[in-house]
């Protein structure tokens, strides 16, 4: 085995894109960097390309410095292994991969998230194969982790756990790629998530319960600075989000604090979904059910959510489901004091 270091100038030199690898190691490093953390799958001197979204799947001017982390991250861990400087559990069964690069949230997180277990499902829950998870993924994905093992749609025995800061070695190891790095509303991928979600989470006897509670069916999943977030910029105030769903008569759902299950099955049942732009609106859309009559996401002025808006908008359909989008600048001064018109 050679140990040449990998820098981004020869890195592509350094990749395998194939999606079955015998005889990977594996590593994460669990430090979050802005919203995305460090998996990295390698075989000698070589990536596992599928294994970090930023190696084959984001296309961006800033990407230089993460595929520079990630080249050092390799030469660090291989040459502790070259040197036996560190411990390495090896793994027999065949593992499926299901660890992103945003498995600690935010919509690109869970946009990856689906995708992956939604393969996993269909092509290899019947099979001995296991299922990579990560220990510290983001609350809301080990909710539903554990959701569908409760209703027997996966098995908790081939659930395998990761653990950051620790060589894994996988005899043999299947890294599908994720086909998309955040919903779009007119792709074909937004509306099999969906389908799914509507098909294996949504629990009847959970939305009859929610019926018998006369829950609110207009629901806020707003953004505020208290909220659990990875990424906090763009949030508002509590006190505004209080006093708008307080006088609005809006059940406010603190998604990242709130079981992600619950929140799934709450949205699911609403009329009227109230989102802020970001991922209090594009993680949480795809949970709609025909019920839901219209999205109203509320901008902050002077974000950089304003310029986000613009782009997103030039390309994006004003309806989802039965659901039409309604977009609204407002400062946190005048979300406190909107009036809704709830039958409208």
């Amino acid at each position: 085995m050679t140990n040449v270091p990998i820098t981004f100038e020869n890195m592509n030199e350094h990749l395998i894109y194939d999606t079955e690898v015998d005889d990977m190691y594996y590593y994460v490093d669990g430090i979050i960097k802005e919203n995305w953390i460090e998996p990295l799958g390698f075989k000698e001197n070589k990536i596992v390309a599928n294994t970090n979204d930023w190696l084959y799947l984001i296309n961006a001017d800033y990407k230089k410095m993460p595929m520079i982390n990630l080249a050092n991250l390799h030469n660090s861990m291989y040459s502790n292994i070259l040197n036996e400087r560190t411990p390495i559990t090896n793994i027999d069964e065949p593992v499926i991969n299901n660890i992103t690069a945003y498995s600690t949230g935010t919509t690109h997180g869970y946009c990856g998230f689906f995708d992956l277990i939604m393969n996993y499902i269909k092509v290899y829950a019947a099979t001995e194969h296991k299922l990579l998870v990560y220990t510290e993924s983001s609350g809301g994905m080990l909710d539903i982790i554990d959701h569908l093992c409760n209703k027997g749609i996966l098995n908790k025995s081939k659930i395998l756990y990761i653990d950051p800061y620790h060589v894994y070695k996988f005899k043999k190891a299947h890294v599908p790629k994720v086909t998309m790095h955040i919903y779009s509303i007119i792709c074909p991928h937004t509306k099999k998530c969906n389908e799914f979600i509507t098909r294996d989470i949504i629990d009847n006897s959970i939305i009859e319960q929610y019926k018998q509670d006369r829950v609110n069916t207009h629901v806020s999943t707003i953004k505020t600075a208290e909220t659990d977030n990875v990424v906090a910029a763009g949030a508002f105030t509590k006190e505004s989000v209080d006093m708008f769903c307080n006088k609005n008569n809006i059940l406010f759902l603190n998604a990242g604090i709130i079981n992600e299950v619950v929140l799934i099955h709450k949205i699911h049942h609403c009329e009227v979904l109230y989102a802020s732009f970001g991922t209090s609106f594009m993680k949480n859309f795809v949970y709609i059910s025909d019920k839901c009559r219209k999205i109203v996401v509320y901008v902050l002025k002077g974000s950089h959510y304003e310029i986000q808006y613009e782009n997103w908008h030039k390309t994006q359909s004003n309806t989802f489901r039965n659901a039409k989008f309604e977009y609204v600048f407002v400062t946190h001064d005048e979300l406190s004091n909107l009036h809704v018109d709830k039958d409208n």
